[in-house]
């Protein structure tokens, strides 16, 4: 990992003109700003800190002064200088959208562990038995589930990794939407706290408040927002029954509270409810029965579903459309549809109502996140992927597959929470070349 190129891109804040990076240590002691900030930009001056200083001395050290100065910024924005609310707004910007997937060169890192095997600096190539770069440069149309889920499975051993990457936010990429350039994040879930209240991450009002007029950010949300469903995690997570709802309602409120609600709009399109699954009276139903199921949920934002009333009852005729069509062109119009079809026209569906909520919304930023944002949400987001540029290539998609959990969590993606993702996938780009 380029630590000193993350560090870097943050220190392009332009402070009165001048780049933080140009700016002597002199010119930042004598800025009218608080001197928690001024310690806070002359740490960030150091380009060149070791593994352990960025992970325990700049990252951390960043993220918890900065969250505490952007705390008290939103309770109280008149205690701060303009020039203060300035450079928090940015930081917090900058802190969401670092490009932390860049070398030197230029050239995606996740993209140069592919080619190389994944032997530069998480894996111990000695203990890699293939190299799954192969797996992630298939040339056939399709995408062999079974063969990758055996490869995937290979015996791999992970050296040195860096704790301070597990959750750092990040910028992805730019897709093209209706001409107009949309910047992907890749963050995890910006509720703090696991019981008790939870709390919108200040960080992230932060990074809303520095977002221009003309632009607004899309968050789609792929946990639940219906606290009945949330009974998987009963077994697992006693203490924290109902944590995926409280998350999802914690942005709900922040998408209506009128301060930030001209920057970001959301929508739960969530990955674990009976619907979703295609379990308990979902299990047996013929098309129409499914389709009118679907629109359902949409309107009456049921089976965790959430999307504004603004769009309501407009959006479900929406959908019902989009389903037809999904039928029609991705299955021939069958009359019946085993649960693993259903399963694929929920994903597809998924990806075209966000395609659509993008252009709708004029949306120039945008995220797709559960809890972490690793494994399923980078599978929503190969999904839309696809959707927008049926030309996408198999490689550019494993790449959007694999590039959190290898670049975050230090491992290849989870099979069992990207098979879906695959499965529809597959289906898309096989009728694509028909």
């Amino acid at each position: 990992m380029r630590y000193r190129d993350s560090v870097h891109t943050l220190c392009q804040l332009k402070i009165n003109g001048t780049s933080l990076n140009n700016c002597t240590e002199y010119q930042i002691k004598h800025l009218k700003i608080s001197s928690k900030l001024k310690d806070l930009l002359i740490l960030l001056k150091d380009k060149s800190p070791s593994i352990k200083d960025y992970q325990t001395c700049i990252y951390r050290k960043v993220v918890r002064e900065l969250r505490e100065l952007s705390e008290k910024n939103t309770l109280d924005t008149a205690s701060f200088t303009t020039l203060e609310n300035k450079i928090i707004k940015a930081l917090c910007y900058l802190h969401f959208t670092l490009d932390i997937n860049s070398t030197e060169n230029g050239l995606p890192y996740v993209k140069n562990l592919f080619e190389d095997g994944f032997s530069d600096t998480l894996l111990n190539p000695s203990k890699l038995n293939k190299s799954l770069s192969t797996v992630f440069r298939k040339r056939s149309i399709g995408i062999e589930i079974s063969d990758l889920k055996r490869r995937l499975s290979a015996n791999i051993s992970f050296v040195y990794w860096d704790p301070s990457l597990y959750s750092i936010r990040s910028s992805f990429s730019t897709m093209n939407v209706e001409g107009k350039p949309v910047h992907f994040l890749r963050t995890a879930c910006p509720v703090l706290g696991s019981s008790g209240t939870p709390r919108i991450d200040p960080l992230f009002k932060g990074y809303l408040s520095s977002l221009k007029a003309t632009q607004r950010h899309l968050y789609v949300n792929n946990l639940s927002h219906d606290p009945k469903s949330d009974h998987r995690r009963k077994k697992l997570l006693r203490a924290q029954v109902g944590l995926e709802f409280k998350r999802s309602e914690k942005l709900k409120e922040l998408s209506l509270d009128p301060k930030y609600s001209q920057k970001i709009k959301l929508l739960t399109l969530p990955h674990d409810s009976d619907f979703y699954r295609q379990k308990g009276a979902a299990k047996n139903m013929k098309p129409d029965a499914f389709i009118d199921e679907f629109v359902k949920n949409v309107d009456g934002n049921l089976q965790g579903f959430y999307f504004p009333d603004s769009i309501k009852g407009q959006l479900g005729r929406h959908v019902r459309e989009q389903l037809n069509a999904i039928l029609k062109d991705l299955f021939q119009g069958k009359g019946e549809l085993t649960i693993e079809d259903r399963k694929i026209m929920i994903q597809v569906a998924y990806a075209d109502i966000t395609k659509s909520l993008l252009k709708r919304w004029d949306i120039t930023h945008c995220n797709i996140t559960c809890k972490d944002g690793v494994d399923r949400a980078m599978g929503s987001l190969a999904n839309l992927q696809v959707r927008l540029n049926p030309e996408t290539s198999v490689e550019q998609t494993i790449y959007t597959l694999a590039n959190a959990a290898t670049l975050h969590h230090a491992r290849p993606p989870k099979f069992s929470r990207v098979v879906r993702s695959l499965a529809s996938i597959n289906r898309m780009m096989e009728f694509s070349k028909i």
